[in-house]
């Protein structure tokens, strides 16, 4: 394995941890209770947004939460219309 491969392997992996952990302490910071708790996770958020803009030089946006009860799939269906005998691409039913 190369090394550049491993700095990038290791980049996408740290990117990803950093990403997870902001995640993280943002819900956290919502779900406080207390002064205390918000002050904590803001800490939190702070430190590995420093981290993740010195090293990749962008912090992560703030994500709209999505509610827990709604399930986000998606599916792409091919529609096969009667006249033609294969499928197009632009035939594609998303739902």
């Amino acid at each position: 394995m190369s090394k550049y491969f491993k700095s990038l392997y290791r980049r996408f992996f740290i990117k990803k941890y950093l990403d997870k952990c902001i995640r993280y302490w943002r819900k956290e910071y919502i779900e406080s209770k207390t002064r205390e708790e918000r002050v904590k996770a803001a800490c939190y958020i702070d430190a590995f947004q420093s981290v993740r803009i010195f090293i990749f030089g962008k912090a992560l946006p703030i994500e709209p939460p999505v509610p827990e009860h709604i399930n986000c799939r998606c599916a792409i269906i091919p529609f096969i219309d009667k006249e033609s005998e294969f499928i197009k691409e632009e035939n594609w039913l998303v739902l």
